[in-house]
């Protein structure tokens, strides 16, 4: 008769006898790590081992190459496209909106890949790749928001934190960060770096606008596009943190609560209609949800990364844009761009609330001589501009 036997040591509980000492792998496979968007993450996987990334707070859609819902994945095991040559089905990733987590398993053929998290206005980016041993993977990475204090760091060399992470390069049993860009570095007994106190707060006012986060902020107008008005379009500004403001094109029962009330941009032959706009403030942006919307009976070509928003006498030009480049005879499609600070680099502080006119330019037909894209109001009244009151 066999009996079970089993020991704690540490933070595992190995039962039986194996032949592995499972105990001595307890820190490696669970692992925690600061949030930082400036430092990306490496972790190891294996084909047998999910992994299992976790946030504080719900996440956006994880976006990269070569990943594929599992949902997508049949019974057998077979991806959908996965007989094509062109198919990059490497990783195997399950999420569902408005969960703080998301799980990923590679397949046989994976290689070193990258995917970003949308997460609290800010993108987290991530490395997976493949080592060897099952035992070599990272099975669960919980991600926390909340700073090590100097001091408790400089007494503790507990693998957790994201300083003690950074300090050494991947390996096949550690999850690894490294920073994005190369700045000076403080080594273990230089406490100039480590205990220093600032009298004031040398963090900048507003995380970076790196091509990651504006795409992930396209992601976001995307989803507040597709929000009822209401409750849930203010649960979700509120997830996502943002400000939105709703035009009267969508007021059609005149409820009276539009703050944008000119959303008509006429060019005679095509139509630019602004439905809503959306503050990111950690971004310092304005993201805009628009209609393209073709009057003739002819197709129309445009050139999307012309898309400026006006607000009294300034012009911002688009810096990411999600448009169709033609419109079909009377066809109307949805188009995204986003607008970042001021022209000249500096903050802007534009609130979504602004009387924007909005313009975006035609390749093919020209429209006539003395034509241009217009709002049904600019003819009669020089909006002023709205800012954040700082």
């Amino acid at each position: 008769m066999l009996t079970a036997t089993f020991m704690m040591v540490g933070r595992a509980i190995v039962l039986g006898q194996p032949p592995v000492d499972f105990a001595a792998l307890a820190p490696t496979v669970i692992r925690r790590a600061q949030l930082n968007p400036d430092t990306p993450i490496f972790v190891p996987v294996h084909p047998r081992i999910a992994t299992t990334i976790s946030f504080p707070k719900p996440i956006g859609e994880p976006l990269g190459t070569g990943f594929i819902d599992a949902e997508n994945v049949s019974k057998s095991g077979a991806t959908e496209g996965k007989s094509s040559p062109s198919a990059r089905g490497e990783y195997v990733i399950d999420y569902a909106q408005g969960d703080s987590f998301f799980t990923v398993q590679p397949t046989a053929r994976s290689e070193l890949l990258n995917l970003n998290v949308p997460y609290e206005g800010a993108t987290m980016v991530f490395y997976f790749y493949p080592v060897q041993s099952p035992l070599s993977a990272l099975a669960s990475l919980i991600l926390q928001d909340k700073p090590i204090a100097p001091a408790s760091a400089a007494k503790s060399a507990e693998p957790s934190s994201t300083a003690a992470i950074a300090s050494r390069a991947p390996s096949s049993n550690s999850v690894s960060t490294a920073p994005l860009s190369a700045t000076p570095t403080a080594t273990a007994t230089d406490t100039s770096f480590g205990i220093r106190k600032l009298e004031t707060d040398l963090r900048p006012k507003f995380i970076p606008a790196t091509p990651a986060r504006l795409d992930g902020f396209l992601r976001k107008l995307q989803m507040v596009h597709a929000a009822q008005r209401g409750s849930e379009l203010n649960e979700l500004a509120a997830a996502l943190n943002v400000a939105v403001a709703v035009s009267t094109a969508e007021d059609a029962g005149g409820g009276g609560d539009a703050a944008l009330i000119h959303p008509v941009n006429d060019a005679g032959s095509y139509q630019v209609i602004l439905l809503r706009a959306v503050r990111d403030s950690s971004l310092d942006a304005v993201g805009f949800v628009v209609l393209m919307r073709n009057l003739t009976d002819q197709v129309l070509v445009f050139d999307p990364r012309t898309f400026s928003a006006r607000c009294g006498a300034a012009r911002y030009t688009a810096r990411v844009i999600d448009a169709p480049a033609t419109l079909k005879p009377r066809e109307t499609l949805s188009a995204y761009f986003v607008i970042v600070g001021a022209e000249d680099g500096r903050p802007g502080y534009l609130l979504a609330e602004n009387d924007w006119r909005i313009s975006v330019s035609l390749i093919s037909p020209a429209l006539a001589p003395g034509a241009s894209l217009v709002s049904d109001h600019a003819r009669t009244t020089n909006s002023s501009r709205k800012a954040e009151v700082k």
